[in-house]
C-alpha cells in the first residue's frame, strides 16, 4: 500500500491511503467516441456552476459502535472562518487506546466487515479529547468533505508478521451525517465528442456520460471541456484521486465519474 504524507497540525498526524479509483455502475454501456487525429485544443469553461460555500459551524457527526453495540467513539466536524475544517474526537470513558487510530472512508464498508486496512481512507491519529485533527478545506475533494461515508476505530496488532492477517481490526464504526448538501449540485456533464487531449470512451446510462476512461495522453483540461465542465469541477467529481486536492496527470485506463450523486 502506498502512502501519501498530508499538511498536519502539531497536535494530530493526518495520513492517506489509495486502493483505486471511482467505480463504474454495474450495467453501464460504454459508448466509444471518435478519435481525433489531431489536438483540438478544447479550452474548458472558467466555471461551468458556482459553488456554494462550504458553511461555518458543525457541518457533521458521526457516533462509532463497536459489534457489541457499546458506543466507543463520538466524532464532529466543523469548518471556522479561517477555512480550517477540525475533526473533533471523544473517546467513551474505560476504552483501550493502545495502538488505536480513526479513519475516515469514502466508501461504506461492507456490513461484516471485520477488517480495514486496504483501500482509500484518511488517517487522524489516535483520537485524544481536546486534541482536534485539522484539514484546509481545499485537501478534502475541492472543499466539499461530503464524500466521506463512514468513520472507523482500528486497532492494529501488538507485534505485526509476515503471517499477520490484519494490520488494522476494526473496533468501531459509525456512518458520518453531514449537514449541509453537496455544494455543485447543478453540475451536469454531456459529451461533445472526443478531442486530441480527450480520446477516451465515455460510459452512457440513459442518454447521458456517467464515466469516462481515460486513453492516453489525455489531458485534464481537455477531458473536462470535452464534458463543459472545467478541471476543478473533474476533480470534484473524483475527490478520492490521490494525493488529497487532486492530481493532474491522468493514466490510461482510469476511470472518471461524471456524477455529483457518485462522488
Amino acid at each position: 500500500m502506498t502512502r501519501f504524507p498530508l499538511p498536519v497540525a502539531a497536535a494530530a498526524a493526518l495520513a492517506l491511503t489509495l486502493g483505486g479509483c471511482a467505480a463504474v455502475e454495474p450495467g453501464a454501456t460504454a459508448a466509444p467516441a471518435p478519435a481525433s487525429p489531431e489536438r483540438a485544443g478544447a479550452t474548458a469553461p472558467s466555471s461551468a456552476v458556482e459553488p456554494a460555500e462550504l458553511p461555518n459551524g458543525v457541518i457533521g457527526r458521526a457516533t462509532l459502535v463497536g459489534a457489541d453495540g457499546s458506543v466507543a467513539v463520538s466524532v464532529e466536524v466543523s469548518r471556522s472562518g479561517d477555512d480550517l475544517l477540525e475533526i473533533r474526537s471523544l473517546p467513551a470513558p474505560g476504552l483501550d487506546l493502545e495502538r488505536t487510530e480513526l479513519m475516515l472512508a469514502p466508501r461504506p464498508l461492507a456490513d461484516d466487515a471485520t477488517c480495514f486496512d486496504e483501500g482509500m481512507r484518511y488517517g487522524l491519529g489516535t483520537p485524544v479529547e481536546g486534541e482536534p485533527a485539522r484539514w484546509g478545506v481545499a485537501d478534502l475533494g475541492e472543499g466539499d468533505p461530503s464524500f466521506l461515508d463512514e468513520a472507523v476505530l482500528v486497532r492494529g496488532p501488538a507485534e505485526a508478521t509476515a503471517e499477520t492477517e490484519c494490520f488494522a481490526d476494526i473496533v468501531a464504526r459509525g456512518p458520518i451525517e453531514w449537514t449541509f448538501a453537496p455544494l455543485r449540485t447543478g453540475l451536469v456533464a454531456s459529451d461533445a465528442g472526443a478531442t486530441g487531449g480527450a480520446r477516451g470512451d465515455a460510459t452512457v446510462e440513459d442518454g447521458a456520460p456517467v464515466a469516462y476512461t481515460v486513453a492516453r495522453d489525455d489531458l485534464i483540461d481537455e477531458v473536462a471541456a470535452r464534458f463543459g465542465i472545467t478541471a476543478g469541477d473533474l476533480l470534484y467529481l473524483n475527490p478520492d484521486r490521490s494525493p488529497p486536492g487532486g492530481v493532474s496527470t491522468l493514466h490510461p485506463g482510469e476511470v472518471l465519474n461524471l456524477v455529483v450523486e457518485r462522488r
